[in-house]
């Protein structure tokens, strides 16, 4: 849940400092675009994904979501860096705008990335132990049965 509520509040951010550009520049590039529809979708996405863990038949179910929004969120930091890192953040579009809310923003969509990963990581983990939890609970039921990975080929 922690993990969650890290992508909530970094897309919030996104989310701010986007809305800031569109709302104060009349330029509207597709990156910025992309960028602000991307901290919405999560913002309102993980508000509500963001209590499921808690529930107690949680078996890590949104690894195919996280694994979605993680390729979200590093498409919308390569557009971020690739407008606003080094020495053209000045005269990139939006000309005017501040090199450190650009910068803000840019490490802001970084962090919405990793900890987007990381979920991604965390469920992965959780899927597997889980898997892992049901092999042994079968096993325990059924003692005598052989398993298929069990058997021995025939002697020839």
């Amino acid at each position: 849940m922690v993990a969650c509520g890290l992508v909530f509040a970094s897309a919030v951010i996104v989310m701010a400092l986007t809305s800031y550009f569109i709302n104060r520049f009349s330029w509207r590039g597709v990156h910025i675009v992309y960028t602000e529809v991307i901290a919405v979708v999560t913002v309102l996405i993980y508000l509500l994904w963001m209590f499921i863990p808690l529930m107690s038949g949680y078996k890590g179910y949104l690894l195919p979501i996280h694994l979605i929004f993680s390729y979200l969120w590093l498409t919308a930091f390569i557009f971020t860096a690739e407008d606003w890192s080094g020495q053209s953040c000045r005269y990139a579009s939006p000309a005017g705008g501040s090199c450190s809310r650009k910068h803000a923003l840019e490490a802001f969509t970084f962090l919405a990335f990793f900890f987007t990963l990381s979920n991604l990581i965390l469920e992965g983990l959780l899927l597997h132990r889980y898997g892992l939890q049901q092999q042994r609970e079968n096993e325990e039921a059924h003692p005598h049965e052989v398993q298929p990975m069990q058997r021995v080929a025939p002697i020839q």
